[in-house]
């Protein structure tokens, strides 16, 4: 049973990593709101950096749970299909990102 969970957060950390990496980009940005303004310059850096740590939150969990064989295999196959996951989300959906959209935004915002 841990390891099916570590397996799902590692997931959701993936998927979550993809979608702020996706935000970052106009084209993506404007898809899940049509109102939203370009991202600051270092909205884009924190994203970037709390894209990569989840990743690397991910690996790390997954190498703890399963070891450093299968804990590579599985993490390299986790993004692979999160990223798939997340381009039919933005092709399908895009609208289900605008949490993530308003959190990054309002946390942007310190005036």
């Amino acid at each position: 049973m841990p390891e099916l969970l570590a397996s799902m957060l590692a997931f959701a950390l993936c998927y979550v990593a993809f979608a702020l990496l996706a935000l970052c980009q106009a084209p993506h940005r404007k898809a899940v709101d049509p109102l939203a303004r370009a991202a600051s310059l270092a909205g884009q850096f924190a994203r970037l950096f709390v894209a990569a740590t989840c990743l690397t939150a991910a690996l790390i969990r997954l190498l703890e749970v399963q070891g450093s064989g299968l804990g590579a295999v599985l993490w390299a196959l986790l993004v692979s299909a999160s990223a798939y996951t997340l381009s039919l989300t933005l092709s399908w959906k895009p609208g289900w990102l605008r949490l993530l959209l308003r959190r990054s935004r309002t946390a942007g915002n310190t005036h």
